[in-house]
């Protein structure tokens, strides 16, 4: 599962699905916000390999990252 958006919301759904026993790689541009993620959270700052992710959650509430994220995704990717 990626994560796009470390703030509360990205941050919440990321600890929930590992600890539903998912691997979640969280994504943000900020390195203060990922640091949060803890250890059992991968990190990334790029949308590079977005399309190896079968579930990606978009946290930010920003359009034009949506939109970046429906045209990187894998096709079937929920």
């Amino acid at each position: 599962c990626a994560v796009v958006g470390a703030g509360t919301i990205g941050q919440l759904a990321a600890r929930v699905l590992v600890q539903r026993g998912h691997s979640v790689t969280m994504i943000d541009r900020l390195t203060d916000r990922l640091a949060l993620a803890g250890e059992r959270i991968a990190t990334a700052q790029s949308f590079d390999g977005l399309d190896q992710f079968e579930w990606i959650i978009e946290a930010t509430g920003d359009q034009g990252v949506l939109s970046s994220l429906l045209q990187r995704s894998a096709t079937g990717a929920t």
